[in-house]
């Protein structure tokens, strides 16, 4: 899979927290051919890292994810629900 998102074979890769903060994944943000295709990082459930981060130590890791991602890179976060 990583080999295929590294040669551009998809436009959209759907990823849970634990392979977003794999060393696998961190290779492949090192690839300068996917960084520079790379145009948005979209946290899906944001809210559960704020929620979660002491339970599910994978959204704790996620908070770093900006500084990992090409300067380029937008990064969004999207909910379907907020708590009051």
């Amino acid at each position: 899979l990583w080999d295929e998102a590294r040669k551009g074979k998809y436009q959209a890769i759907f990823c849970l927290p634990e392979l977003l903060i794999s060393p696998a994944f961190n290779k492949l943000l090192k690839d300068k051919g996917f960084s520079n295709r790379l145009a948005i990082f979209i946290v899906d459930e944001c809210h559960l890292i704020a929620e979660w981060k002491t339970f599910h130590p994978a959204y704790e890791g996620m908070l770093a994810m900006q500084a990992r991602l090409p300067v380029h890179a937008a990064v969004v976060g999207l909910m379907a629900t907020l708590a009051p």
